[in-house]
This record gives C-alpha cells, structure tokens and sequence, in this order.
C-alpha cells in the first residue's frame, strides 16, 4: 500500500498508472478538492488525452470530509469520472468522521481491494 498525501508532494501521473486501486478523499475547502488533489487532476487531464482508453477499468473509490455545504460530494464523481471505474458509492463526512462513516470506509476498501 502507498500512500500518497497531495499537500506534502505532487502524485505523478505515471505513478497513478502503477497503481492497482486508488482511493481518492479530500477534505471541502470552499465547495471544492485540496489544492494538491486539483493538481494531480490538472496533470492528468494534460497526459491522460492520449492514455484514456487503457486505464478506463482501473478501479477507485472516493471518500470526502466537510464542514457544512459539503458540495465537493457532488463534484468528486463528475472530477474523477476519467480516472477509471468508480468502486461503491462516495463517503462522506461531515466533520470528523464518525464511527459509520469509519465502518462505511473500511467496508469501501475491502470492496476496492477485492476490485482490484
């Protein structure tokens, strides 16, 4: 397992491709990703144009935390829509994540590994 945090270094792309399974979270500043997260997401756009098509079954899941609008829940799936096939539904937490919301992401990462 690699764990990679977007605020301490950039993911490169390259990198995603090696992966077998990916979860992507992110807290909701201001109704939108981490500043990293976007990064990786505007790298990729850049590479992916020509790369698309073998990545399209890569398997992922997306968890996100927030303080009250929560809106980043609604875009994760439209932004991460071309990283390859989304595994489950989004998780979301508002504020600290509660135990349901643990139990709801440990299960999502057993779906994930079986996925991948």
């Amino acid at each position: 397992m690699t764990l990679v945090n977007t605020n301490e270094q950039r993911l490169d792309p390259d990198d995603y491709r090696r992966f077998d399974a990916v979860a992507f979270g992110s807290p909701d500043y201001f109704s939108t990703i981490a500043g990293g997260l976007k990064v990786f997401l505007d790298d990729w756009y850049i590479v992916q144009k020509s790369n698309e098509q073998e990545l399209k079954d890569k398997p992922y899941s997306l968890f996100c935390s927030h303080g009250g609008g929560g809106a980043v829940r609604r875009t994760l799936p439209e932004l991460f829509g071309r990283m390859g096939r989304q595994v489950g539904q989004t998780i979301t937490s508002r504020g600290r994540p509660n135990q349901a919301a643990l139990d709801a992401c440990r299960e999502l990462g057993r779906q994930l590994a079986d996925a991948a």
